[in-house]
């Protein structure tokens, strides 16, 4: 089945693919080819492609999955990264460089720019909390 990930700003997987797992509010789901029509509300969670190359994962922030009649499977997202792209240890930085930013500023002059960090630090928090929990 023909399988795309994908993000507001980019494309970040397309191929062919035999099975797409992940996990929704009600649990976890496969999907293989031929399986009926579907739309899935993701959770925060790690994202499964099988295919001829091997499986693949991908750290998604909730998102859709869509199964077409045709065999195409769509994940719309918010954020996704390859698992394997992620290193733990710089993200443990980063996160650890965004409170210490976050501590040194004060909300109110700061404004626009402490709520940026603030999300940035959201997002890097719940990657790391997706990877360890591989």
């Amino acid at each position: 089945m023909e399988f795309k990930l994908l993000t507001p700003d980019k494309q970040v997987f397309s191929g062919e693919v035999e099975l797409v797992g992940g996990r929704t509010e009600n649990g976890s789901f496969s999907l293989l080819s031929r399986h009926i029509p579907a739309v899935m509300e993701l959770e925060p969670a790690t994202l499964k492609v099988e295919g001829e190359k091997g499986t693949r994962r991908f750290v998604v922030h909730g998102g859709f999955v869509f199964k077409e009649r045709d065999d195409t499977v769509r994940v719309l997202t918010r954020e996704a990264r390859d698992f394997e792209e992620i290193d733990p240890a710089e993200l443990s930085d980063r996160i650890d460089e965004l409170e210490d930013k976050l501590e040194e500023m004060d909300e109110e002059e700061a404004g626009a720019e402490y709520g940026k960090i603030q999300s940035e630090l959201k997002r890097a928090r719940l990657n790391m909390g997706l990877v360890g929990n591989e």
